[in-house]
């Protein structure tokens, strides 16, 4: 087995393209974000090979500072869409 074969037997990553139905999840997630005063960021890395690849990250808008998604080695983008949703369940119900 090669060293690329071993790394990709462990990858999470999922290369297959968004269906419009996750698209519009994303979008009424960020909406929501929105109104709460933050904002949503998408890893925008390609290599599906990458930790952070096709990872999350919830952002404050005044202070710029990362509020959700911390992990991945430090790196950020360590939230999928359910995890976001998640976070803004927990801000809403006041269980940060």
């Amino acid at each position: 087995m090669t060293r690329l074969q071993k790394v990709a037997r462990y990858h999470r990553a999922d290369t297959t393209p968004m269906t419009a139905a996750e698209k519009a999840f994303e979008n009424r997630l960020r909406r929501q974000l929105q109104r709460m005063g933050y904002y949503l960021m998408k890893s925008r890395t390609r290599d599906p090979y990458d930790i952070t690849f096709g990872g999350y990250q919830i952002v404050d808008i005044q202070t710029n500072g990362l509020v959700g998604g911390h992990g991945n080695a430090g790196r950020g983008y360590g939230f999928n869409l359910d995890d976001v949703q998640d976070w803004i369940k927990s801000m809403t119900t006041g269980n940060p």
